[in-house]
């Protein structure tokens, strides 16, 4: 017998553990630090309801279709709504002791991940609320976000956590500022700052001692040509506008191959570039065949895609690409077994032109 949406919703869902994706309504972070997780299948609109008039905040009178979300109420007032450590609601009042509450969860569940690379690498999807109304929202790998928000130090307790829990130090290369980091390979889904690649294919690698993509990209900006980007009013100058300035006029910031981000200014030879670091990696990849199923974050002006690795390259560059990261795969791979025979269909499709009905050149 199948098991019951409500079961299923208690068990995964509302699951009580904020180092899952799944879970929803972990937790209300209050401005002093304090956590309150929600209770059985209490959700953060259920508990915000209930403390209203409790924590001093007035809800707005009406009719029920026209009253205020109370959950906007509390997280304007500089609470962090947590569904979990992957997803957070949160304003500019959020003070500084809520976020380091935020950071001690993100720490603990470092420990108690037995694959700490991939843990590092996924996405915190995170909503800001403006004042006056309305937000956005924006994602960035964990480690990123943590050192965006918490600076370099906070950054490397990551990894030296992560480093407790990885067998071999084969993967890690020590900071020139201190602590660790992983060792400068475009391969791994965990490197989140490996290079810019210009509108002319030409690859310039981040090093480790910089501040990432933003880092390089402000003290290059002259080098390249580029003006000082243009200030918020009221704003202090912020490294994230040089990486907008570089993005826009073409660059093609690669976190690692499977992790990059462009404008629709990209051009092809910018592509190539990135095209021939999969090769390489494919070729030193132990495990091809795996590689090649693994998922490609490409973000750009228009949103995000996310596709796998074979699937994305022929989007991009057509069959003949693709041909060349099976044959690739298949020259490192001894048993054929591995590998999916293409389907008859997927053969005609390629070999026979329908519309003239004659067999052709394959595509």
């Amino acid at each position: 017998m199948e098991p019951s949406a409500r079961k299923v919703s208690k068990l995964f869902l509302i699951s009580g553990d904020p180092c899952k994706a799944g879970t929803i309504s972990y937790a209300w972070i209050s401005p002093q630090g304090r956590v309150f997780e929600m209770k059985g299948s209490e959700e953060h609109y259920d508990w915000a309801s209930d403390h209203l008039e409790e924590y001093g905040l007035e809800g707005e009178e009406g009719e029920p279709g026209n009253r205020r979300d109370p959950r906007e109420i509390f997280v304007e007032a500089g609470w962090l709504k947590l569904s979990n450590i992957f997803a957070l609601d949160f304003s500019r009042k959020t003070p500084q002791k809520a976020w380091d509450a935020w950071l001690e969860m993100a720490y603990d569940c470092l420990r108690g991940e037995r694959a700490p690379q991939a843990f590092l690498s996924r996405h915190v999807y995170y909503y800001e609320y403006e004042v006056g109304g309305g937000g956005r929202g924006r994602d960035k790998p964990l480690s990123e976000f943590i050192r965006h928000k918490f600076g370099r130090a906070a950054e490397d307790k990551l990894f030296e956590i992560a480093l407790e829990s990885t067998p071999s130090r084969n993967q890690w290369q020590e900071s020139p500022r201190g602590g660790v980091r992983w060792a400068r390979d475009p391969c791994s889904p965990i490197m989140v700052s490996y290079a810019w690649v210009s509108p002319k294919g030409e690859v310039f690698e981040v090093p480790n001692e910089t501040e990432g993509h933003s880092g390089w990209a402000t003290k290059n900006l002259e080098r390249f040509g580029f003006d000082t980007p243009p200030l918020i009013p009221g704003e202090e100058p912020s490294s994230w506008d040089a990486l907008l300035v570089f993005s826009r006029a073409g660059w093609l910031k690669v976190s690692n191959i499977f992790a990059v981000e462009y404008s629709r200014a990209i051009t092809q030879k910018a592509w190539d570039a990135w095209l021939e670091m999969v090769y390489d990696c494919l070729e030193k990849s132990e495990y091809p065949s795996a590689l090649l199923k693994r998922n490609v974050f490409a973000f750009h002006e228009d949103g995000s895609d996310r596709e796998h690795l074979d699937r994305f390259v022929s989007k991009k560059f057509g069959r003949r690409a693709e041909d060349r990261l099976f044959e690739i795969a298949l020259a490192k791979t001894a048993p054929l077994s591995s590998f999916r025979s293409p389907s008859p269909q997927r053969i005609a499709r390629r070999y026979f032109d329908y519309s003239s009905g004659r067999a052709g050149d394959p595509k």
